[in-house]
């Protein structure tokens, strides 16, 4: 769907349910980790249902590591849904983009997929959502 044509308070009152929503959410893999809530993003940003690609499935840290790395990584696998990367750089991502980046709070700085919202990059956490500066930030990606 062409965002030129969805009035932007739409879309941001879109993206701010799906906010809300993951206050209250429980961490758990398969069902509400990092790139299922990026891409619970990307469908109420762009107001479609369905990107969830069959291939992402799995119910533990391993499972989805597997799978990943049998997609090519996060870059490959998320650029085959989104498309490709921004290519002047995470430093352009703007509110509701996908951000490929560095957990700082993990002793070996594992990537996750985040959501830009301004100078913070969200993601979620055990309960509710995790705040990442966005210094952090790898790769991006236009929602």
């Amino acid at each position: 769907m062409n965002l030129d044509h969805q009035p932007l308070d739409l879309i941001e009152q879109r993206y701010a349910a799906v906010l809300l929503d993951a206050r209250d959410r429980e961490f758990a893999w398969g069902q509400y980790d990092c790139a299922l809530f990026a891409l619970r993003v990307v469908e109420a940003r762009r107001n479609v249902k369905g990107l969830l690609p069959a291939a992402w499935r799995w119910e533990s840290a391993e499972e989805a590591a597997r799978v990943l790395d049998s997609l090519g990584g996060y870059v490959a696998a998320v650029s085959a849904v989104l498309g490709p990367p921004i290519a002047k750089g995470p430093a352009f991502a703007t509110v509701g983009d996908v951000v490929l980046a560095r957990d700082p709070s993990h002793p070996s700085g594992r990537e996750l997929l985040t959501v830009c919202n301004g100078v913070y990059l969200v993601a979620p956490a055990a309960r509710g959502l995790s705040a990442i500066h966005r210094s952090n930030a790898l790769v991006a990606w236009r929602t």
